[in-house]
């Protein structure tokens, strides 16, 4: 699959629509130098996964302070294996909560980083 670009460091972006485990599966096997998948379906997992978070895996986040009209948004780094994928992946998370809002809403992106950091 890699041959077009073989000997070259390249990194794949690519939308929600590969999210699917034989797409991911057949993506990490491609030997890019990298690749990322938004993902914004079969979530329920990965929200449940990061409202288990503990505080201290969260970013600092910015604006929420007392009294604020400011949205708060934090980043965060999670590992799960979706349905069929042949192993783990990495997700980055966000969290976003309007002022008004009582709950967060969740994004993710999962991501093989090889050389870079990852988180365990």
């Amino acid at each position: 699959m890699r041959s077009g670009w073989a000997g070259t460091v390249c990194y794949l972006y690519v939308e929600s629509g590969s999210s699917a485990a034989k797409y991911v599966n057949a993506i990490d096997a491609a030997g890019f130098g990298g690749w990322s998948i938004s993902y914004n379906k079969w979530t329920q997992k990965l929200e449940r996964l990061a409202g288990e978070l503990p505080e201290s895996a969260w970013s600092g986040g910015c604006g929420g302070g007392a009294g604020s009209n400011d949205v708060i948004e934090q980043y965060a780094w999670l590992r799960h294996q979706p349905g069929d994928c042949a192993r783990a992946h990495v997700f980055a998370v966000v969290r976003r909560r309007e002022p008004e809002e009582l709950f967060y809403k969740y994004g993710f992106a999962m991501f093989e980083l090889v050389d870079s950091f990852a988180p365990d």
